[in-house]
């Protein structure tokens, strides 16, 4: 009944609060970011994918450099050597998958603009703005999760460092602002250089100290466009709060380019796309950009779409592994398989002086 009293207005977060909304927000993947900068051409991707969505398993053959030391005094056609290949093979991919599901007595209640349809992925598939509105949301913790797997990964197979240890090598950024502020730097470009990296191109993914350390040398310059656009030529760095919390506080990671190698592995391609029982299967890459400005928009995800037919009893991960009725609707999954692929420890000869050295180095910034 009409008591005189307007009826409230139902309108979204984003709507009313723009890109400052939760929903918007897109937490910062620098490790992620880091290791799809690598990502052309991914020849172990490549070869791993070639897109049929058929997946093969993929083994990295590669010979030792030579060392030195070993050259002969005397003139003769004896064999002094023989370059033997190794094969390492690249380990399994991880899956992760995150599923939404759409009651049709909820559908039937959108509004005009969210039963809209648009046309996405390959094959070419269409869905309903407010599934595309879902997925975007879901992409987020999805990507998260991705990130943090990443870097749980990257902690157990970081490199030597030019302290000839895989632990973290500590590099102290000094309080002062004057010129030492700079000693950090100094000392792992000093690293770099013995460990044989072109820190022209290399990257730093970290947060803490380090990234105090950029956001210093931005104010420094007085240039405000971006962390990464001072006046120093420091390595391109990836702000990533979850390297606090899993490799430990204040530590950072130096990689060297193309040191990493990332898997994006697309199972809903070629011959296992399209139509399929009451599903529609594709692959979607997304417009998802994070809060410094990494875009993950060459992300491909493999995307189900199923029409529930049946109301049932389906089981719910967010209650704790118990069960909701649901009734008739379409449910619509967001997965991924993928997984980093780093040098392998025996790269280098047990006599090199790169040996154990991948190309990945862990270390702890001080501020004192």
């Amino acid at each position: 009944m009409n008591n005189g009293t307007a009826q409230a207005i139902l309108i979204s977060q984003r709507e009313a609060f723009k890109t400052a909304a939760a929903e918007q927000k897109i937490t910062p993947k620098g490790m992620l970011a880091y290791t799809l900068q690598n990502n052309k051409p991914n020849v172990i991707s490549k070869a791993n994918d070639n897109g049929t969505g058929y997946l093969r398993d993929v083994k990295l053959r590669a010979r030792t450099r030579s060392v030195p030391g070993q050259s002969v005094l005397n003139d003769g056609c004896d064999i002094t050597h023989v370059q033997p290949f190794y094969e390492v093979t690249v380990p399994s991919t991880h899956f992760l998958r995150r599923t939404i599901f759409f009651d049709w007595s909820i559908i039937k209640a959108f509004t005009e603009d969210a039963l809209a349809t648009r046309t996405t992925g390959t094959p070419a598939t269409t869905i309903m703005m407010e599934v595309w509105d879902s997925i975007l949301l879901q992409a987020n913790g999805l990507l998260d999760d991705i990130n943090g797997m990443l870097i749980t990964d990257q902690a157990a197979n970081f490199g030597f460092n030019a302290g000839g240890s895989a632990a973290a090598r500590t590099v102290n950024f000094p309080a002062t602002i004057s010129g030492s502020l700079n000693d950090g730097i100094s000392q792992l470009i000093d690293d770099a250089m013995s460990m044989e990296v072109d820190i022209s191109t290399a990257s730093i993914v970290g947060a803490g100290n380090i990234n105090k350390f950029y956001i210093q040398n931005m104010v420094k310059s007085a240039n405000y466009a971006g962390i990464n656009n001072g006046a120093y030529n420091l390595p391109k760095f990836y702000y990533d709060p979850k390297t606090q919390t899993t490799w430990g506080s204040n530590q950072f990671g130096l990689f060297e380019k193309d040191a990493v190698q990332f898997l994006n592995i697309a199972r809903f391609q070629g011959a296992t796309s399209g139509r399929w029982g009451g599903s529609n299967l594709f692959t979607l890459t997304l417009p998802v950009a994070d809060t410094t400005g990494n875009s993950f928009s060459e992300y491909i995800f493999d995307v189900q779409v199923k029409e529930e037919d049946c109301p049932v009893d389906r089981e719910n991960a967010t209650v704790y592994g118990g069960n909701v009725t649901n009734g008739r609707g379409m449910s619509v999954s967001i997965m991924s398989s993928f997984v980093s692929v780093n040098i392998p420890s025996n790269a280098y000869q047990t006599t090199d002086r790169l040996y154990q050295v991948n190309g990945t180095h862990r270390y702890s910034a001080t501020n004192s």
